[in-house]
């Protein structure tokens, strides 16, 4: 896992890069294309702490389960939601924008991220979210 608290302007984001590079490659050269894998988020929003499976093939979700109330959901009201792909651009995306703090856990084995814990600014209340990814299946 890494992890940092950014107080410097010039902190180095390189570690965070080639963890993110290193571990994309993992997932990328395993060429799976049908997948399901359980999402859940903790951050400020009505979906806060309901776990979700997520089916996508050929990197397009095709279904989303809530297992809080044991039915499908509409895809499209769910934007947040990514394929594993997706997620490892939204890391991308963090580390590109230098935020505040950021913590990624990868898998050791496929190497997906199973957990990204983001605060993008200091001092401002409500942008913080942690994602917790888990149980892939490939199909």
């Amino acid at each position: 896992m890494l992890a940092c608290s950014k107080s410097d302007p010039g902190f180095d984001y390189s570690p965070y890069q080639k963890e993110l590079d290193k571990n994309r490659a993992v997932w990328t050269n395993q060429s799976i294309a049908h997948y399901k894998f359980d999402y859940t988020l903790s951050a400020y929003t009505l979906d806060n702490g309901i776990r979700f499976t997520v089916e996508v093939t050929n990197n397009t979700i095709t279904s989303i389960f809530s297992n809080e109330t044991n039915s499908p959901v509409d895809i499209g009201e769910h934007a947040f939601i990514k394929t594993l792909d997706g997620f490892f651009d939204q890391i991308q995306q963090a580390i590109n924008k230098k935020v505040y703090k950021i913590s990624i856990n990868y898998d050791a084995a496929k190497g997906f991220p199973s957990l990204i814990d983001v605060d993008e600014v200091k001092d401002i209340a409500d942008d913080e979210y942690t994602i917790h990814l888990a149980d892939l299946v490939v199909l």
